[in-house]
């Protein structure tokens, strides 16, 4: 059951249902500003993430819809993130073990009314099919890998980040099976989550996961662990999220912030 993140991004005062726009994407097609076009490869909603990305401590968004031409009764989620970068999974939805049916190749909006003036930032994960504890239960992981890098991130884009990782791997062809990971914001406190996803050199797959802040010394970390039973973070055995020794997979992230540093961990199986 591979697996896509994409991102809808936009400031605007929504007091009515309003659409919010696609992020531009260098895998799916999009179109109208706010248009994102589903791939037949990956026709099911498996996640969704809400929230508003500006400042001052406060949310006004009321609910979230996912609308298609011939999806007769839109997905609505009154879930969302609010502003809190330490726990954004208060605004996530997740539907991996019952996904719901999209239509391939039709244009998928994302609406959100608000009470006032917000940015709103809504992220999606789009999956080829169901997962089911037992397909995670049946990993068997080989390796573990940390990657860095120090990119600036340009707010409400996915940005490139070409990471730096901590160790080499042997000859080989290895699943990603997990990831978990944070961004750095100076000063701390109620700041916008980032979404990460993997840019794999030999695929267009882009599976990522929600990052949260990075505090300390760049390093603390105030997420899960990625040994959790966590869809978006533990993952199943996925041929198709692979990639081989000598070449290691890059990253982009997509924030309501200028977050700098940024740090991810993969879990792996040793395929080939």
């Amino acid at each position: 059951m591979p697996f896509d993140i994409v991102g809808f991004y936009e400031s605007q005062a929504c007091t009515a249902l309003t659409k919010v726009a696609a992020v531009t994407d260098d895998v799916y097609r999009t179109a109208a500003t706010d248009d994102l076009y589903v791939k037949k490869r990956a026709p099911f909603l498996g996640g969704i993430l809400a929230g508003n990305v500006t400042g001052g401590g406060a949310s006004t968004m009321k609910y979230t819809e996912i609308r298609q031409p011939s999806l007769k009764v839109p997905y609505r989620t009154y879930k969302n993130a609010g502003l809190h970068s330490t726990i954004p999974e208060r605004g996530l939805v997740n539907l991996f073990s019952c996904p719901v049916p999209l239509y391939p190749e039709e244009k998928l909006n994302v609406l959100v009314q608000n009470a006032t003036n917000e940015v709103d930032m809504v992220v999606l994960w789009l999956v080829s099919g169901a997962c089911k504890r037992a397909m995670q239960e049946a990993v068997a992981p080989t390796h573990m890998i940390t990657g860095y890098c120090d990119q600036t991130l340009t707010a409400g884009s996915w940005t490139n980040c070409t990471m730096t990782w901590d160790q080499d791997l042997p000859k080989g062809r290895y699943a990603i099976v997990g990831m978990d990971g944070g961004s750095y914001v100076s000063g701390g406190g109620n700041y916008p989550y980032t979404i990460a996803r993997l840019k794999l050199l030999d695929s267009t797959w882009r599976p990522g996961v929600i990052f949260n802040e990075l505090w300390q010394d760049k390093t603390g970390l105030e997420s899960c662990e990625i040994n959790g039973f966590d869809c978006f973070r533990k993952w199943p055995l996925m041929s198709e999220i692979s990639f081989a020794h000598d070449q290691m997979p890059n990253m982009e992230c997509l924030s309501g912030h200028a977050r700098t540093d940024h740090i991810v961990n993969l879990l792996l199986q040793k395929i080939a």
